[in-house]
């Protein structure tokens, strides 16, 4: 009888399919993701590193709530970029950068107060004491030791990769990651969103102070937003890389609007994708111009229309 009684309790605490604006219905969509090894402050106190091995992943997470996190690589092995520095011992030698997720490119990390130390034999220890408004995600690699003195570069095919997300100051939804999604919704007439632009994508693109925005999901044609949705307009808050998307009005039929978050080189960006109808809109942060999730919106339902298997991350 417990253990029906506590069935019954599991399934009164399921997430149910609600009714928004005007009988919108707006599903609850729940997505498994591969299981990734995450690290924190916590693990310092009550857990060993985490160890990266060849051919598999780690990642740790940095936030204002969480400031360090430990890892290992295996014996043997040391990070790549390499710590730098005159010294033998490791915790004085000086953390140079990252690398870009395919461990080829040299990637700067411009903000002060971030440490990595090289603590005891294979054990690293990262530490911010202070953040930066936006996030973003850097890589570093463990490598063999031989292999570092040759190169700043990693296979990452065989090296382990250790991903490295830095949560900024900033709350609201910010495109960092390829092939991730975020989901917002606009509660009809006079709503509004506001996205970010991360530290990996800082050019918009549409940029202010232009007009027009991307059209469908290919994000490949421009047309101008007031055309699309009358009424609407792309602000900035000041000093900043994020971006609120207001709808005085909403448009009379479906629109698909893109916005492009582009990186130093234009090889490298994520997108948000904004698919509007009347009387209530969906918006869509799409983190890649490979399109994994897009949403028809209709006056009596809302569905996805495209979704592909993608391993995301939630702030």
């Amino acid at each position: 009888m417990k253990a029906l009684s506590w069935a019954r309790e599991q399934v009164r605490r399921r997430p149910r399919v609600g009714l928004g604006a005007a009988g919108v219905v707006f599903a609850v969509i729940l997505t498994l993701h591969a299981r990734v090894i995450r690290a924190s402050a916590q693990q310092l106190e009550s857990e060993s590193p985490p160890l990266c091995k060849d051919g598999e992943g780690i990642q740790v997470r940095l936030s204002e709530k969480l400031s360090s996190a430990q890892f290992k690589c295996q014996p043997g092995k040391i990070i790549l970029p390499p710590l730098r520095g005159e010294e033998t011992r490791g915790n004085n030698k000086v953390f140079s950068g990252f690398l870009d997720a395919e461990g080829k490119i040299p990637i700067p990390f411009p903000p002060t107060g971030f440490t990595i130390e090289n603590t005891t034999g294979e054990t690293y220890t990262l530490k911010a004491s202070s953040f930066p408004q936006h996030s973003g995600i850097w890589y570093l690699f463990c490598d063999t030791k031989s292999e570092v003195k040759q190169t700043d570069q990693a296979d990452a095919t065989v090296k382990c990769p250790i991903t490295v997300v830095i949560e900024g100051t900033s709350k609201d939804p910010q495109c960092i990651r390829m092939n991730g999604t975020t989901d917002l919704q606009v509660e009809g007439a006079g709503g509004s969103v506001t996205f970010g632009c991360g530290y990996n994508f800082p050019r918009l693109d549409p940029g202010l102070p232009s007009t027009d925005v991307y059209v469908g999901r290919e994000c490949d044609s421009k047309q101008k937003l007031s055309t699309l949705a009358p009424g609407a307009e792309l602000t900035n808050k000041e000093g900043s890389q994020l971006y609120t998307l207001a709808a005085p009005t909403l448009p009379q039929s479906e629109q698909t609007l893109c916005y492009q978050c582009r990186g130093e080189s234009n090889a490298r960006f994520a997108s948000c994708v904004a698919a509007e109808d009347q009387p209530a809109a969906a918006i869509g942060l799409l983190e890649s111009m490979l399109v994994n999730r897009m949403w028809t919106v209709g006056p009596q339902k809302l569905e996805p229309a495209f979704l592909s298997p993608v391993q995301t991350d939630t702030f």
